[in-house]
């Protein structure tokens, strides 16, 4: 457990570093960190669900979801304000949830049967996914409800009570859960054998559902629109069923009964392949102790009635909601298949878990760091260090526009805003556009150089809204991170531009133009695209420049024939200046240079240097794209 929360808590703050798209996690550091200063945990960053929208510019986290159990944390984050706090937090409870596995399994098979569980725990690809999702107060649900589920076995109530509440104080949806495990432990315990049990479970029941009903309901009284995007952002996520809410998927199977077929229907292949990812590595054990299903049965039928991905996969937190059950499960039904099978003896019980074990590892090992997943999240860049660098320049409770990377590194101000991605949902775009008109940051730090759709979309919204017709000066670009000051005319504190493009910093595509070691960029004789090389999508302020293209080709053409154009544009909307090559621009196959001097009024965003509509009569190559500013 102590590996665990260390090599954890490294991998998490790991992500952190690297500035990984964390939308989530700058919500709840903004939240966390205004309640420190005696707040409501108000956030900007999910503003627009809020009432009054978009007069409103904060909304209170209790707003979107009902959530007490981030009280905790309050005290913790005052005393260590940083977020990689909430990330080591989160892992150390994940890993506290390894005991009760531990203690459950040692009590009904033994010693070595608690190592391998909690072996097997701690190398669970899906609890890992929870970890590596930034951070989210459902991975709470898994420990308590663990402990919860280990006391009420051992029929210590009053223990299991503590963990009970504090499953509840995660989310609304929490009731739901909680009647699952009542469920389970009626058929447990036979709770139909006696009036007052059966009293007691019924009333359990019945509060746990009503929990949930009240609690849903105290989002709108802490500010949610009821009619606002939050209606759209649910029925999107529930359109075949027909429901609004996760909540209301039992009201809509009532109305549409036919419509459940379809729903389950929809990417069954997904649901299924979320189900054996959860299941195969303790062996698929739980199918055979089915009464234990209706733990996960509440949350289970929610998510796969669903249409939202998210609900059914394991790199995300949305699986805090089963985990809970899948241990218990696999233990008591390990514990029955002994029971039933007087041949298996104890060193056939050892061999068996053995093999599980190895076969849990195995699949930890193909399905928890998955590249297409985690990327290089693992290793923070030279441009990380250089987001540090800048975010460094701003003063204290700066009012600052940034994109959603960058976001949680600022989020401990309430004066720090962002948008939603364009490209995640249809009326982002409007969203945007209120948000950006009802508020006037005083800096405005963007990541120009990143390859994230959704990271671009944010990024060119700011810029259209706040700084193509805007005031903002630059204070400072590196490395492509963009630092803006309103109404700044000064020379920047940090300006490094490289002043030399290449196969380095320029970007081309890969099936008709090839980079050579040298940095060098060759397009084939006999090749039909319309480009060989654009970008690199940088920053230049004002001021007259010459950009000398190094170029030659592999074979003479004809003198009239268009070899290729070349032109300097930014904002892929303006073309500074052009020229066209043709064959007596190239009298023989050395090198030639190409001039192109330009002249930037104002600072240019997304610039590039292009060569455009290459002739496929030669091979083309580009040593350099040379760029000076002018005295």
């Amino acid at each position: 457990m102590v590996v665990y929360s260390v090599v954890m808590s490294y991998l998490s703050v790991l992500r952190y570093e690297s500035f990984t798209d964390a939308w989530d996690f700058g919500g709840f550091v903004q939240s966390i960190a205004d309640a420190t200063r005696g707040g409501f945990f108000l956030q900007t960053i999910d503003a627009y669900f809020a009432k009054g929208f978009p007069q409103t510019e904060v909304i209170s986290f209790f707003g979107l979801h009902f959530s007490p159990i981030l009280y905790l944390l309050v005290p913790i984050y005052a005393a260590f304000p940083y977020p990689p706090t909430l990330l080591i937090v989160q892992t150390v409870a994940l890993a506290l949830g390894a005991l009760p596995v531990y203690w459950l399994a040692k009590k009904h098979l033994g010693v070595y049967a608690g190592v391998v569980f909690l072996v097997i725990y701690l190398t669970y690809a899906p609890l890992i996914g929870i970890n590596l999702t930034d951070f989210h107060p459902e991975a709470f649900l898994v420990p308590s409800l663990l402990y919860a589920i280990y006391f009420g076995l051992e029929g210590r109530w009053v223990a299991s009570l503590p963990f009970f509440a504090l499953a509840l104080g995660v989310i609304e949806e929490s009731g739901v859960l909680v009647f699952g495990i009542v469920a389970f432990f009626f058929v447990y315990n036979k709770g139909w054998r006696k009036r007052r049990a059966l009293v007691v479970y019924l009333a359990a029941a019945v509060g746990s559902l009503a929990y949930s009903a009240v609690t849903s309901q105290l989002t709108y009284y802490y500010g949610l629109d009821p009619t606002g995007f939050t209606l759209v952002l649910n029925s999107e996520n529930y359109s075949i069923l027909g429901a609004t809410a996760a909540l209301g998927v039992p009201l809509a199977i009532i109305r549409s009964p036919g419509s459940v077929f379809a729903a389950l229907a929809y990417q069954l292949q997904y649901k299924l392949s979320f189900l054996v990812e959860m299941l195969a590595p303790v062996a698929l054990l739980p199918v055979f102790y089915p009464e234990a299903l209706l733990m996960a049965l509440p949350w289970v039928s929610i998510a796969f009635l669903s249409n939202y991905p998210g609900y059914y996969e394991i790199y995300g937190f949305h699986q805090a909601f089963v985990i809970f059950f899948v241990f218990p499960a696999a233990i008591l039904a390990l514990k029955r298949i002994k029971l039933r099978t007087p041949r298996l003896t104890a060193r056939g019980l050892r061999v068996y878990l053995s093999v599980m074990l190895i076969v849990a590892i195995a699949f930890s090992v193909v399905q928890t760091f998955p590249s297409s997943v985690y990327g290089n999240s693992f290793s923070p860049s030279k441009q990380n260090l250089v987001e540090d660098q800048i975010i460094a320049l701003l003063p204290a409770n700066a009012s600052v526009l940034t994109t959603s990377d960058i976001f949680p590194h600022l989020a401990n101000s309430l004066q720090v805003y962002t948008v939603p991605p364009s490209l995640l949902r249809a009326g982002y775009a409007a969203i945007d556009a209120d948000i950006l008109n009802h508020i006037n940051p005083q800096y405005v730090l963007l990541n120009m150089g990143s390859g994230d759709g959704n990271i671009v979309s944010e990024a060119d919204a700011i810029l259209a809204s706040k700084v193509f017709n805007g005031t903002y000066g630059l204070l400072a670009y590196s490395d492509k991170i963009l630092l803006l000051k309103q109404g700044y005319t000064g020379s920047p504190v940090l300006y490094n531009n490289p002043e030399v493009y290449n196969a380095s910093n320029l970007v081309f595509d890969t099936r008709y133009t090839t980079a050579e070691v040298n940095g060098t960029l060759y397009h084939a004789r006999g090749t039909d695209w319309t480009n060989v090389w654009f970008g690199p999508y940088t920053f230049l302020p004002p001021g007259n420049y010459t950009a000398t293209f190094t170029l030659r080709i592999t074979s003479p053409v004809a003198a009239g024939l268009t070899v290729i154009s070349l032109d300097v544009d930014y904002g892929n909307l303006v073309t500074i200046t052009k020229q066209t090559l043709n064959g007596s621009s190239f009298p023989n196959t050395r090198w030639q240079t190409f001039v192109l001097n330009f002249q930037l009024t104002r600072p240019a965003f997304l610039v590039q240097f292009r060569g455009m509509y290459p002739t496929n009569q030669t091979g083309i190559a580009l040593q350099s794209i040379d760029v000076v500013k002018d005295p």
